[in-house]
This record gives structure tokens, C-alpha cells and sequence, in this order.
């Protein structure tokens, strides 16, 4: 996901197409990088952020939780280990973000979130929150989830699943949380779109690749 946020941008996970996403959406800018957790499909097109370097000839900030930071030095040690000149590497600064934070201009908050039985983060920036890989939010987090202007929620599939919410449960937490408009993101084939979109109530819709939102 790419946020535009009061002329700083944000880029959330690094997923294996980042370049032809990048290409496709004309973004040449990233004032940060945020993470949600390392999976390999949310990961493993760090190394495309070199060439955002390249273009904006600067480092990019990257937060996430402790274990977020400890899997990307771990599974792409090369990037942050001390080499010869040369090689393209991603040029990057790890963050450990535990509490909110003001990050390029806009107010940033980690939110706690849990992925069958790992903490994973989501994010809030200014009236905007993203929630994905997710299967259970604590009631702690539901206090930064107030007044929002936009909610992307994560939504498996009909049936139950370990790490994922389902669609019951996603569209309770959306009651919940009542957005002004809430997306619902990473769904599965047994959701085919146009029916899937008749059957939600007012307000929430099904995201698709390439959808731009403005708040």
C-alpha cells in the first residue's frame, strides 16, 4: 500500500512485484518505509528499494516491530553488513516503532494487531489505518482506531481461519470501528468480486489492485 500524506509518502511492505508496482503507479518518492510483519509476500522485494535511492539520492527510514527488524537483518544480511562500494545495495535505516511517532510530517501509529500467533503491526497515519495478515485486534488497539476517515481491513474468505479474519468477523470489527469508508483487502478465491461487493452494507466495499482512494 502507498500513502500520500500532507506531501510525505509511505510505502507499507515491500512485496516481490515492488518494481513493477512501482513502475505501474509512477512512484518515484518514499519518505519511509513501514512494515507489518516478514512473511516472505510482504518482504521480499526489499532489495527493489535501491533503486528509489538511486532516484531520490537519499536513505530510506524503514520501522516495523523488534521482530520485523530482526528478520530483515537476518534474511538480507548482505544489505547491512559493510562491503566493498559497488553492488547496488539498498541503502536503508532500521526502526524499531513501538509507540506513535510524527515521521516525514504526519503522525504515525503502530498498531498492535495479532497474525494466528504472532504480534504483527498495522498502521494509522493522520485519519487513515491499515490492517492486513490479521486474525485478532486487541482491545487495547481499538483506541487508536477512533474517527477515521478511511479503513483498509484485512478479509480471508467466508470460512473461518487461523492466521486471517474471516468475512463475519471483519465486517464486525468494521461495525465496530465505523469508519467513514472501509476496504477490505488480502481475499481469497472463494470471494468472487462483483457478488461479494452486492452483499456488503453501505460503506464498505472490496479493495482491487490499483484502487486510489482519497480520503
Amino acid at each position: 500500500m502507498f500513502v500520500q500524506a500532507k506531501g510525505s509518502t509511505f510505502l507499507i511492505d515491500t512485496s516481490p512485484d515492488l518494481r513493477l508496482q512501482c513502475m505501474r503507479n509512477k512512484i518515484f518518492w518514499v519518505d519511509a518505509a513501514l512494515f507489518t510483519h516478514p512473511h516472505a509476500d510482504h518482504i521480499h522485494g526489499l532489495d527493489d528499494l535501491r533503486s528509489l535511492n538511486f532516484l531520490m539520492a537519499k536513505r530510506i527510514p524503514c520501522y516495523g516491530n523488534s521482530w520485523l527488524i530482526e528478520s530483515l537483518q537476518n534474511k538480507f544480511d548482505y544489505i547491512f553488513k559493510k562491503t566493498q562500494i559497488g553492488g547496488g545495495k539498498p541503502m536503508l535505516d532500521l526502526h524499531v516503532l513501538t509507540r506513535p511517532k510524527m515521521i516525514a510530517g504526519a503522525k504515525v501509529i503502530p498498531l498492535e494487531l495479532i497474525h494466528g500467533r504472532m504480534p504483527v503491526l498495522g498502521f494509522r497515519i493522520n485519519d487513515i489505518a491499515y490492517i492486513t495478515d490479521c486474525s485478532y485486534i486487541p482491545d487495547r488497539t481499538f483506541r487508536y482506531l477512533k474517527n477515521l476517515s478511511v479503513l483498509v481491513l484485512d478479509c480471508l474468505r467466508p470460512a473461518q481461519h487461523e492466521t486471517h479474519l474471516n468475512v463475519e468477523a471483519s465486517l464486525a470489527i468494521a461495525k465496530r470501528i465505523a469508519a467513514k469508508r472501509t476496504y477490505l483487502t488480502h481475499m481469497g478465491h472463494e470471494l468472487e468480486y462483483n457478488a461479494f461487493k452486492r452483499s456488503l452494507p453501505r460503506g464498505i466495499v472490496p479493495a482491487y489492485d490499483g484502487l486510489k482512494i482519497r480520503a
